[in-house]
């Protein structure tokens, strides 16, 4: 927990510092007894993230928190709250318990999910949740949740979400206006925010690659869509190559599941540059992406080395016993290969 109390530490100060009228209203924090004692009753247990959190300050008795719009909710309140919606979710969906709704959602997708609790509100119909178990998880996940809309993570865990805030108060996104009320700067805030929502940048990741495939596939495309990615150019004079490279090569680093489909693209397509292709086969064996096999036997044979050696490295980590048979003539052809670094991975 030392980057989650490092963050609570940096929050307050900032408070303190900015003279927020919020800070009388803190509540002290909840020995682990007391908050045994308010949770008993729910279906799940609270992550340690969130233990903490309440074992720090007990939500704060004021209109808004260090999180500009937000309250931050007692544990009590929290609690009052998910009860409130669990029941008139159950009355909805005319079920008798929580695990009857889980049931429900798997088969149909419902919009509320009865293992997550309100911690911070914007308004009756908006907070932000944080996900929990049955057994007691370490991190947790933290989603907004808007009543007609359903839930949507935006941190993987309360320590991301705690370490932007402090972030945006030491860069100033968040400031006292004249009113004497706490504001965001939107554009700072987005800025920071962005390096710790993990899941929003694994999406945009797939959204870019998604466009540099597109130009790939559809080369009529490229002059609009260039346009896209470069608005302020009226004439874009950037080669369509370096856009699909630029973005292939963020996604050969972040070695993330999401990225699959279209590092297989990337891998086959000879437009882009052996370096990057030999990096996306390197990636592919990381991850053990057995849907890579036929393809990677077919990157054998490719005119470069370099996508030659990965290839036969990937093969090497992705194989089972039983792939031997479609494998064993590519890799034995590639054991008279031209460079030694090949005829070793082979």
């Amino acid at each position: 927990m030392e980057h989650l109390i490092k963050a609570l530490d940096q929050i307050m100060a900032y408070c303190i510092s900015l003279n927020l009228p919020m800070i009388a209203g803190f509540a002290p924090g909840l020995a682990e007894v007391q908050i045994q004692e308010i949770t008993k009753n729910l279906p799940f247990r609270l992550p340690r993230e969130l233990v903490f959190l309440y074992q720090w300050h007990n939500g704060i008795d004021a209109s808004e928190s260090f999180l500009p719009y937000y309250r931050f909710l007692s544990l009590q309140k929290a609690v009052d709250v998910y009860q409130r919606d669990l029941e008139t979710e159950l009355d909805n969906q005319g079920l008798e318990k929580p695990e009857d709704l889980l049931k429900r959602d798997e088969e149909e997708g419902l919009l509320y999910h009865p293992y997550r609790l309100p911690i911070f509100q914007l308004d009756a119909r908006h907070y932000y949740i944080a996900h929990c178990e049955p057994k007691e998880l370490r991190r947790s996940p933290i989603l907004s949740f808007f009543l007609e809309e359903g839930a949507e993570q935006q941190y993987d865990s309360l320590t991301d979400m705690m370490s932007s805030i402090a972030d945006c108060y030491a860069n100033d996104a968040y400031y006292i206006n004249k009113e004497g009320e706490l504001e965001e700067d939107k554009i700072k805030v987005e800025s920071i925010d962005k390096q710790y929502r993990s899941v929003l940048y694994r999406q945009e990741q797939a959204e870019e690659i998604n466009k540099a495939i597109m130009l790939l596939e559809f080369p009529e495309l490229e002059k609009e869509l260039l346009k896209w990615y470069f608005p302020n150019e009226p004439e874009p004079v950037i080669d369509v190559i370096d856009v699909i490279e630029t973005v292939a090569d963020a996604l050969t680093d972040c070695r993330d599941a999401h990225a699959v489909p279209y590092l297989l693209s990337a891998l086959i397509n000879r437009r882009i540059n052996s370096k990057l292709r030999s990096s996306v086969a390197f990636v592919l064996g990381q991850l053990k992406v057995r849907e890579a096999i036929r393809d990677l036997l077919d990157t054998l044979e490719d005119s470069s080395w370099e996508v030659r050696c990965q290839s036969a490295a990937a093969l090497g980590n992705i194989l089972n016993k039983g792939d031997t048979q479609e494998a064993l003539e590519p890799l034995l052809r590639r054991l008279e290969d031209e460079m030694d670094v090949v005829r070793w991975h082979a």
